[in-house]
């Protein structure tokens, strides 16, 4: 995910010590600790690898998926908020607006967060974007969408506090998904909590869910393993 989770890695088998240590090395010169997804397709002897590295489980998310074929059926976008690029002038509102939404309480996950949105900033272009109170501009959410081989992927999605169950979220899906459709994707996928809000939402506008998704993260660095 840009900065510290490797995403679709190990499917053909372990991985070399020098992929490893290249992964691992990036990480800790942004200073985020090492995370790594682990899929049904993922060879066995990775999480034998990440177990001698240190890594242990940090939580599980359903992975979705969505046909943009069916995207006719869309809902209008919600008159109620407006949803503009966050990838310039507005990429410090993205961020605060993201802390905010995810209720980050380290340094260490204010960090991974901030980290996340400069690179994205980057590589999503004006599909990073804010979302804002119409009526007075106040920032509500935020959301980016990574598109890659006709693939739409939805990510970095969060609502303030304040201002859930008013559609922050369905706004947010929607003008992604429309985007994508402009961009010619054949699919959208996203992850998101098992039975949490997020999903429920995805879940309302047509996603399915196909799989499950472990992260391990590394508690301990290499040189600290002494068996």
């Amino acid at each position: 995910m840009y900065v510290n989770r490797a995403m679709a890695v190990g499917l053909d088998g372990a991985l070399s010590e020098a992929n490893w240590r290249r992964f691992e090395q990036r990480c800790d010169a942004v200073g985020v600790r090492p995370a790594f997804e682990v899929s049904p397709a993922t060879a066995v002897h990775v999480r034998t690898q990440l177990s001698a590295r240190g890594y242990e489980l940090d939580g599980t998310q359903s992975a979705l998926f969505y046909a943009l074929d069916n995207a006719g059926s869309l809902a209008d976008p919600d008159p109620m908020f407006t949803i503009e690029p966050a990838n310039r002038e507005l990429l410090t509102l993205w961020q605060t607006t993201s802390v905010a939404g995810w209720s980050h309480a380290t340094p260490e996950a204010v960090k991974a967060s901030d980290a996340f949105a400069r690179v994205a900033a980057v590589i999503d272009g004006d599909r990073f974007v804010v979302a804002r109170d119409k009526r007075d501009g106040r920032p509500v959410g935020c959301a980016s969408m990574t598109v890659s081989d006709g693939i739409a992927t939805l990510g970095g999605m969060s609502t303030v506090p304040g201002e859930r169950g008013r559609g922050v979220q369905a706004a947010l899906i929607v003008h992604r998904l429309r985007a994508a459709v402009e961009l010619d994707c054949r699919i959208a996928t996203s992850t998101a909590s098992p039975d949490g809000v997020s999903e429920r939402n995805l879940l309302r506008h047509g996603f399915e869910q196909r799989f499950l998704l472990d992260t391990y993260v590394r508690c301990r660095a290499e040189s600290e393993n002494d068996d």
